[in-house]
């Protein structure tokens, strides 16, 4: 069976696990990448192309391009 999710939920769902899976002691790169999400989220302007290549994986935006990530950024963020 396939089951799709919403991208957006998919988002909401990582930075929900990253943020209770964190710990008192340095950040983790998920804290880290939570916060750069969370950032991008509540920013005025949508982060460019190229930064998303600094916060995903080549395999990742190769399954969702950076086109429609930040069209599902973007439905978060309204």
């Amino acid at each position: 069976m396939d089951v799709r999710l919403p991208l957006a939920s998919v988002l909401i769902a990582g930075a929900l696990l990253a943020a209770t899976a964190s710990s008192a002691t340095a950040p983790a790169p998920a804290d880290q990448q939570l916060a750069w999400v969370l950032t991008a989220l509540n920013g005025a302007e949508a982060p460019a192309p190229a930064v998303l290549r600094e916060h995903f994986t080549a395999s990742f935006l190769k399954a969702v391009p950076p086109d429609q990530l930040l069209e599902a950024l973007a439905s978060i963020r309204a």
